[in-house]
């Protein structure tokens, strides 16, 4: 990234929920910094050097760079809406996502995408929440406190019947967790836009589709529930093979922060 005071806000969009959400982000950073916005679609099928060209592509109007073409208009329309009187420029730039994000990061002022950070509520999540906070301070990122819980799971015959919780209250107890996790970060770091989100699903799904619009997740080592349950645990694993951005895992006292790259993304 540079220090250029007429550099970019750099956002990737595909056209999926995530995407549009990290592009209104975007959008709102570059109007509060005054920078303008350029969204960028990473168009792979160039790369590909397959000697036959997709049925989709026969007509005029219709083809797989038409569809890109309109979902880049349909972005800066959203972003303009978003932030209105932002500058804000298109672009179709042929390659694979990550590698074009990549190339676009030295010139720009900001290349979108948050830190994020897996919480559970125990101490070791709160250690590496600070330290995604701390990275997002450097990176010039926003930070997503990410929590997933699932139903309260029976623990034998006849201790749990059906519907005896109530939702609202589970839902308002999994939100508390990430509150905790986070107080205090914000004052500390008031430069850094912090946001908490509690999703309900396997930690491993919610954390994997999240990181394919991040730049870096972080999760604790060790702790209380699936997300922490990690190094050599399922969701670790998981991740690490699939997760579509470098992984960072911060370990319990005296162990140091480790940060690998992300798998395959498949």
């Amino acid at each position: 990234m540079t220090s250029d005071s007429g550099a970019a806000v750099v956002v990737g969009v595909d056209g999926s929920e995530p995407a549009r959400a990290a592009l209104r982000l975007a959008a709102t950073t570059a109007a509060h910094r005054d920078r303008p916005l350029r969204v960028v679609h990473a168009f792979i099928w160039p790369t590909l050097h397959s000697p036959v060209r997709p049925a989709t592509e026969s007509g005029p109007d219709g083809g797989l760079r038409a569809q890109a073409e309109q979902l880049v208009a349909a972005a800066v329309d959203e972003a303009e809406a978003t932030a209105p009187g932002l500058r804000v420029t298109g672009e179709i730039v042929d390659g694979e996502a990550t590698a074009v994000l990549l190339a676009e990061a030295p010139t720009a002022a900001m290349v979108d995408g948050e830190v994020v950070v897996g919480v559970d509520g125990s101490e070791l999540s709160r250690r590496a929440v600070e330290f995604a906070v701390q990275e997002a301070a450097l990176r010039g990122a926003a930070v997503l406190a990410l929590h997933a819980y699932r139903h309260p799971v029976s623990t034998g015959p006849g201790d749990m019947q059906p519907l005896v919780y109530d939702e609202s209250e589970l839902r308002a107890d999994e939100d508390r967790a990430v509150a905790e996790s986070i107080a205090g970060l914000t004052e500390r770091y008031p430069e850094v836009q912090i946001t908490r989100r509690s999703v309900r699903g396997r930690a491993a799904r919610v954390l994997t589709d999240a990181s394919r619009q991040a730049q870096l997740m972080v999760v604790g080592g060790q702790g209380r529930g699936e997300v922490t349950g990690l190094l050599l645990g399922s969701v670790s694993q998981s991740l690490l093979h699939h997760s579509h951005c470098p992984v960072a895992v911060v370990r319990g006292p005296h162990r140091p922060a480790g940060t690998v790259d992300g798998g395959s993304g498949g």
